[in-house]
């Protein structure tokens, strides 16, 4: 409930604004970096991260009002998994492929099939 003076009047409150942008990865839901400025990035905006270099990108830009400490400028970005040391799923999936085209490709040289090609039909002319 909004606070009130003693005639009924809403009271404004007064924030203090923290000298710091907080660079959230908004997916994970955790901290990536702190900036010691208030820097507001448009949407869209690359961040190159330190550390592996990879570049996140700003998702949303947020004012966090609600601390006891001040009002907190916070970024909302995309951080790709290797950046936390995660292998990215899509990859994970065109590996799993490759490893299956592989075994597959092994077994019929372990065969005597060494023709891997398809075999295409010549019609004559």
């Amino acid at each position: 409930m909004p606070k009130t003076d003693q005639y009924g009047e809403y009271i404004v409150p007064s924030l203090a604004l923290e000298p710091y942008t907080l660079i959230f990865d908004r997916q994970r839901q955790r901290p990536v970096l702190r900036l010691l400025g208030v820097l507001p990035l448009p949407v869209g905006a690359e961040i190159e991260l330190p550390d592996p270099s990879l570049i996140a990108t700003v998702m949303q830009v947020r004012l966090l009002a609600g601390g006891e400490r001040g009002a907190i400028l916070r970024l909302d970005v995309s951080v790709p998994p290797a950046y936390w040391g995660e292998r990215d799923e899509m990859m994970e999936e065109v590996i799993a492929e490759a490893e299956e085209t592989v075994a597959e490709a092994q077994e019929a040289v372990a065969d005597g099939q060494g023709n891997l090609a398809p075999s295409i039909p010549i019609s004559p002319r």
